[in-house]
């Protein structure tokens, strides 16, 4: 890895102004190794390379999840966040609550008595602080939706309808450095070849610009904070969490002291999911294949494609290659500019698809840091969620929890799905009838 870097001039002259490559130090050392596989006959194809890969994914470990296959819908929530709020003429941070503790169990239960009985849930923003938490070094619950009592109480009440809850625990960003918060980013946040801090940035909708910067926790702290938050959590009982950014997420820290490449980071990653996921069924956002092994389930599995000149179509190769080992859920549906498509993309590739909620507050989220979440009134979205969902489940209802055996484009508008109990889906992306 290297960097470009400018020295400012220190005359204003011609030809004054210096450029420097900084590289770095901590390269990797070991071989690098490509393998190759060739396929021959009908297995040449992206559905062969898919089950090829398959094989290499269960030589590396990754295992049978008890639900992969089945249909569900996904219920993700956001807790609380700060906002911007205004008294005599004095302005300060608030908490908003979204979606309390207990309004999760309401959300659950209003597709429970609409038939809907297989649900996700996936908790974001529940720690103390919520989207806008310091490290997560223990499990401190909100006060503005409801404290511990009712955390506990909301997780009895939705494992009596057999729901699994994901709390999302973030363990490689820090949304806010605070003093005596257990973090500090002069010396705990991974630094660029530049030594400026590595940053997770989110960009508003609304103005276009940078909204918030979450800072990378360097790896060496991975193995503290992990430790400490775990011996936390396990208080709870609940066998079930999300490390969401784990599974999207990998950087290296170029600070001399505490270095790490990418290589090393990963390395670290793989020892430590080894240990979380004998207690937790885990969920990750993105799937980086080196989570793959430990997952149960992947959010926010991405269903369009790049559209760079010479790609004629995409296909859902994630989900052909893990297909009957993991369960795949799509970027939530009220948030997307395209619903019909992703709609019918889940259908076409049997993922699970996803709403993003919050009960109350919803105004207060223009406030925030997370303009991003434009479309998420449970309320107004509820009748609309329930509609589309059903309509993915009466288009797969006879293929849950049978096996895909091939997937083909016969052109870049018309989909078929095979299954392993014979049937098929077709699926159309356009308004014109195709014979």
């Amino acid at each position: 890895a290297y960097d470009i870097l400018k020295l400012d001039a220190k005359v204003n002259s011609l030809n004054s102004e210096k450029t420097v490559y900084v590289y770095d130090s901590n390269t990797y050392k070991n071989d690098f190794m490509v393998s190759y596989s060739f396929l021959t006959g009908e297995d040449a194809s992206y559905m062969g390379m898919a089950k090829n890969y398959r094989k290499h994914l269960i030589t590396k470990g990754m295992k049978k999840s008890d639900d992969a296959g089945s249909l569900s819908i996904g219920l993700q929530t956001i807790g609380t966040s700060l906002y911007s709020e205004r008294f005599l003429g004095i302005n300060y941070y608030a908490n908003a609550a979204y979606t309390s503790y207990m309004q999760n169990y309401e959300i659950s239960k209003y597709f429970t008595d609409k038939g809907v009985l297989n649900q996700n849930l996936n908790l974001k923003g529940w720690l103390k602080g919520g989207l806008d938490s310091t490290v997560n070094k223990k499990a401190v619950f909100s006060g503005v939706l409801g404290g511990k009592n009712e955390f506990i109480k909301m997780l009895a009440k939705l494992k009596e309808d057999s729901v699994p809850v994901y709390p999302d625990a973030d363990l490689l960003f820090v949304a806010k450095d605070k003093l005596f918060s257990g973090f500090s980013k002069i010396s705990d946040c991974a630094k660029k070849l530049d030594k400026s801090y590595v940053g997770k940035y989110s960009y508003g909708p609304d103005t276009g610009k940078i909204s918030s910067v979450q800072y990378a926790i360097s790896p060496h702290k991975y193995d503290s904070y992990w430790a400490s938050f775990l011996k936390s959590y396990q208080k709870l009982e609940n066998k079930k969490l999300s490390l969401a950014s784990v599974g999207n997420s990998l950087y290296s820290n170029f600070k001399s002291n505490k270095p790490s490449n990418r290589q090393q980071t990963k390395e670290k990653i793989e020892k430590l999911l080894v240990t979380v996921s004998k207690t937790y069924g885990l969920s990750f956002e993105g799937g980086n294949a080196y989570v793959l092994p430990y997952a149960s389930i992947i959010n926010n599995v991405p269903l369009d494609y790049s559209n760079l000149q010479g790609e004629s179509y995409g296909i859902p190769f994630l989900q052909l290659a893990t297909d009957g080992y993991i369960s795949h859920f799509s970027p939530p549906l009220n948030l997307s500019n395209n619903v019909e498509d992703i709609l019918l993309s889940c259908i076409a590739s049997r993922t699970n698809p996803s709403f993003l909620f919050a009960k109350e507050d919803t105004e207060k989220i223009k406030l925030s840091n997370y303009t991003k979440y434009y479309s998420v009134s449970f309320d107004r979205l509820k009748e609309k969620s329930l509609n589309q969902y059903n309509m993915f489940f009466e288009a797969l209802k006879e293929v849950e929890g049978a096996e895909i055996t091939n997937h083909r484009m016969f052109s870049n508008v018309v989909s078929c799905t095979e299954y392993d109990n014979g049937k098929k889906i077709y699926v159309n992306f356009s308004q014109e009838d195709v014979l």
